[in-house]
């Protein structure tokens, strides 16, 4: 696993670019238990997918999944208009058909998490500053 904190809006587009231009993704806004209308440029799912999820939650809630968004360079482009400074939920990449997620943003926590730990030399490349070891006092 590697972790990036900082800046998550910057950081999880470059990761976003990079796993794009590696195989094809879908990006999901995981939103909070009880909010109905995911954030633009995201839409609501048109039916429930059983994706894994990146935060839990007490008394088994469970997040709402938007829309599969497929990764591309207009998709990001429509990304910059997500204040991810107030988003409350989580961002995750997942390949096509697959519920695993292979990258997240968790935005009030300030943290992206990459699965893939060859990964770590082409993010630094780009200057996103990766870590293949948890910082301290991340869960």
């Amino acid at each position: 696993m590697l972790y990036i904190l900082g800046d998550t809006s910057k950081t999880w587009e470059a990761v976003a670019r990079i796993l794009a231009a590696r195989e094809k993704v879908d990006m999901v806004a995981l939103y909070y238990p009880g909010t109905e209308i995911p954030p633009s440029p995201f839409l609501v799912a048109a039916r429930f997918e059983d994706l894994e999820p990146v935060t839990t939650w007490d008394e088994d809630a469970s997040a709402t999944a938007s829309a599969r968004m497929h990764v591309n360079s207009q998709f990001l482009g429509s990304l910059a208009a997500l204040s991810f400074d107030s988003f409350e939920g989580d961002l995750a990449l997942y390949p096509p058909r697959t519920r695993e997620w292979i990258a997240c943003a968790i935005p009030h926590e300030k943290m992206v998490l990459v699965r893939d730990d060859q990964l770590l030399g082409p993010l630094r490349e780009v200057g996103v500053p990766a870590l293949d070891t948890a910082p301290d006092g991340w869960w």
